[in-house]
């Protein structure tokens, strides 16, 4: 019996070493906003509901979950150095969270549209391999961000 004992604890130590490491796979947002939303109705009022702001929501995210809405609403592979511009509706009275905290630096430049609609310009460079963006934000403003990429 101590044979086999050691036997398992030699092949659990080699498996550790052999096989590779598991990793959490970060939440879809659809995951992570059902969960959120489940949340907040199990645990606020009517009230307290109608009364949510982006702070109050941010306020209660998780780690992960603000990791999720940051990473996992556009994403897209690139195989060059590229510099990746988001234009943001210059109207949207709430920045995404994630925008400025992920390297975003807004420029000087504007994109209008034919209705008249701004959009501020916002860039990161990026090497080749995963380029992760964001939601819009936790408001009902229609006018969503758009993207364009060119390499550097």
């Amino acid at each position: 019996m101590v044979a086999f004992k050691n036997y398992l604890t030699v092949a659990a130590f080699l498996s550790a070493l052999i096989l590779p490491p598991c990793q959490a796979e970060t939440q879809s947002v659809k995951e992570t906003m059902d969960a959120v939303v489940a949340r907040l109705y199990d645990t606020l009022s009517e009230e307290e509901l109608f009364s949510l702001n982006e702070d109050k929501i941010q306020s209660i995210l998780t780690p992960e979950e603000r990791e999720s809405l940051a990473t996992q609403h556009v994403t897209f592979e690139v195989n060059v150095p590229v510099v990746v511009s988001v234009m943001h509706h210059k109207d949207q009275p709430t920045l995404p969270f994630w925008l400025p905290e992920s390297g975003f630096k807004k420029t000087e430049m504007t994109v209008a549209n034919d209705e008249n609609r701004v959009y501020d310009v916002w860039q990161k460079e990026f090497q080749p391999g995963p380029v992760q963006l964001g939601i819009n934000g936790f408001d009902k403003h229609r006018q969503h961000y758009f993207v364009s990429v060119g390499p550097l």
